[in-house]
């Protein structure tokens, strides 16, 4: 088998997944006592240190879909999108309506410029959880970035479409 026709993303999840756990005991060592330390650092603002636990904890545990939004968490908290997305789309993978996963995927796909996998995340959150989505998209924040991006690219037809789908939203309240 040839590795370079394979996506980097899907050899580090079969690596993670085939090797057992051989880092030092931390209680929970299935995963949850890094991830509960990983969590304590993101609170403090420690993201380095919160990445390596994180990290951990999916050496661990590769099927625990958390882990993996966890990471991309911190990595989005960084500017890392790009770093961000495969951690979200091995959630999705794992858990197809994962709300946290399909809104942290609209955002790392606006701010990567992917307007069109934005809108369509969004969408996805919606119907898999519409209150939990609208809370974290306040509406207001959305429309004033993404009126915002309307003006930087004015010829950007994805742009214009969800410009004209959010504001077709108002039209029907």
């Amino acid at each position: 088998m040839r590795l370079k026709n394979i996506p980097r993303k899907i050899i580090f999840s079969l690596m993670l997944i085939t090797a057992p756990c051989t880092l030092p005991y931390v209680h929970g060592s299935d995963g949850t006592g890094f991830n509960t330390i990983g969590f304590q650092y993101y609170e403090k603002g420690n993201l380095e240190e919160a990445e390596k636990y994180f990290l951990m904890a999916i050496a661990c545990d590769p099927t625990i879909k958390q882990y993996y939004n966890n990471l991309a968490v911190v990595y989005m908290n960084q500017g890392r999108y790009e770093k961000a997305i495969p951690c979200l789309e091995i959630c999705i993978a794992m858990d197809p309506c994962y709300v946290k996963a399909l809104s942290n995927l609209a955002v790392c796909s606006a701010y990567t410029l992917d307007f069109s996998g934005a809108y369509r995340f969004y969408r996805r959150a919606m119907q898999a959880d519409s209150a939990y989505t609208a809370k974290k998209f306040e509406m207001g924040r959305v429309k004033s970035r993404m009126a915002d991006l309307q003006n930087r690219y004015p010829r950007n037809r994805n742009i214009r479409i969800i410009m004209h789908h959010l504001n077709d939203a108002d039209v029907k309240k």
